[in-house]
Parts: structure tokens; C-alpha cells; sequence
């Protein structure tokens, strides 16, 4: 999460505009605020293609019984797509321990296997070319000859988060109670 974009309440749709919109301090690829602690408001780079807007939302209404925001909205600022989502109660940990990592696997399993049978229309986002170019985009040697060495081929029988990091995850009481920015 956090803000590359700038906007104001006054810029929402009037029933937002009593939330107070507070800015999100991590992310690189939309500008993420929330609205007090009851939504998320996720604004989408100018250059984002709708269709991977579409096949996110898409997703995220297909899967049942997981822990993950619920879609509550969508519509425009200047031109940018903004998707308002449920906030996920609990808080980010910073140390995992081995079982909050086992919690995390097995959401991973059940969201991998909810979702075996779903086509996504951006699947070229998940190509072994595209793989590349943003491993280049790290400048990492290590992970490239890693990459390199390794036969890799997308095989499309299910979706993967694509940005699982701890802080895309919140606990309660010492259990995972939600992973989003997917």
C-alpha cells in the first residue's frame, strides 16, 4: 500500500466524503487510503489496464468462505479507477513465527485451489517473459541466475496472491483474520 496519487474527500462520491481519508505509507503500484477504519480505497495508476481492474474484482467476488476484502464499490477519480473494498480487522505483524507462516500456507492453499478453475483475460500478466523483466527491473544477479537456470513454465491451473508480503496480512488474537492487496 501506499499514496502516489493525492486526492481529497471532496473528490469521492458524496456517501464516502464523511469518512476520513488517511493515507497509507508502503506500495508502488496504486495509491491506497483508508476511509476511518470501515473501507479501503485502492486508486489504480492511470496506465493500469481496466481489464486487470475487472479480472481483480472478477476474483475476489468468485471466492467464498476466505478471509479477504469484500468488493464494496467502484467508479472514477480524474480518469483513475478506484475500487472501495472492506478493511480487515487485526493488525500487520512484523516477526512472524512459524505459525502464523503455517496460517498463511494453508490460505494460500485454499485460494489456490478456489481458484484452479478460473481464467483470468491478463494472463499474459503471468508469462515467463513478464517474469524476467520484472526480476530485471530488481537489478538482483542472483535471483536473474536463479531464474535463468531453472525451466519455469506458467502452467494457468490456478491463481497465485502475486504480492504476499507480511504486510498484505492481518492477525486477531493470534490468527489470520484476512490477506488482501491481491
Amino acid at each position: 500500500m501506499g499514496v502516489k496519487d493525492i486526492i481529497t474527500s471532496s473528490q469521492l462520491p458524496t456517501k464516502y466524503q464523511s469518512y476520513k481519508l488517511i493515507p497509507t505509507t508502503h506500495g508502488v503500484m496504486a495509491s491506497v487510503y483508508l476511509l476511518d477504519d470501515k473501507y479501503v480505497l485502492k486508486l489504480f495508476e492511470l496506465n493500469r489496464p481496466f481489464i486487470t481492474i475487472e479480472s481483480e474484482i472478477r476474483l475476489l467476488n468468485s471466492l467464498k468462505e476466505l478471509c479477504i476484502p469484500q468488493i464494496i464499490d467502484n467508479f472514477q477519480i480524474n480518469n483513475h479507477q478506484v475500487v472501495i473494498y472492506t478493511q480487515i480487522k487485526g493488525k500487520i505483524i512484523s516477526n512472524p513465527i512459524s505459525k502464523d507462516i503455517e496460517q498463511i500456507a494453508l490460505f494460500l492453499k485454499k485460494f489456490h485451489n478456489q481458484s484452479k478453475n478460473i481464467k483470468l483475460q491478463n494472463e499474459k500478466l503471468f508469462e515467463r517473459d513478464r517474469l524476467k523483466s520484472l526480476i530485471n527491473l530488481t537489478k538482483n544477479r542472483t535471483l536473474l541466475n536463479h531464474f535463468e537456470k531453472i525451466s519455469l513454465q506458467p502452467n494457468h491451473n490456478g491463481i497465485i496472491h502475486g504480492d504476499l508480503f507480511i504486510d498484505n496480512c492481518k492477525f486477531l488474537n493470534n490468527k489470520l483474520s484476512g490477506v488482501f492487496d491481491f
